[in-house]
């Protein structure tokens, strides 16, 4: 990482109400860190057999960048809290290809493409990136990570 981009995500922002500065808080800063990258794809990866763990996460999500007809350099994942019981559901940012399936990810993952619950591409990076970095701070996301094929 640069200088300049790690200036950028540790700066304070000045607060629109009493003027002062605000130290950014480390989940503010990880969603700076990700408006950062060009993402293509958002995947949203709920599993029904097989429990996903940060444990199993990184391992699983490597298959996607292992895969060179993907075309994915790298993703970024966060595990979420399902609301109705004790399991966890992920979502997958991924620089790459536009064209990629719920068929090609399932395939991938040697999952059931019911699993991949879509695959879409993302209208707004800011968006996305605060989207999936919101809820870290909370307690709701319990792992993430950042996978490469480097």
């Amino acid at each position: 990482m640069n200088i300049a981009l790690e200036k950028h995500i540790i700066k304070p922002k000045r607060s629109h109400l009493t003027g002062k500065f605000i130290e950014p808080n480390w989940f503010v800063k990880y969603g700076r860190y990700l408006k950062e990258h060009t993402w293509s794809n958002i995947i949203v990866y709920r599993p029904y057999k097989v429990k996903l763990t940060e444990y199993n996460a990184e391992r699983l999500f490597k298959r996607l960048v292992d895969n060179k007809a993907l075309e994915i350099n790298y993703l970024w994942y966060a595990l979420e809290k399902d609301r109705e019981r004790e399991w966890y559901h992920a979502h997958i940012l991924t620089n790459g290809v536009y064209d990629v399936t719920r068929k090609d990810i399932a395939s991938t993952l040697k999952r059931s493409i019911s699993e991949v619950k879509y695959v879409t591409k993302p209208e707004d990076q800011k968006a996305v990136s605060h989207y999936c970095s919101k809820h870290i701070g909370i307690g709701d996301i319990t792992g993430y990570g950042f996978v490469t094929n480097y």
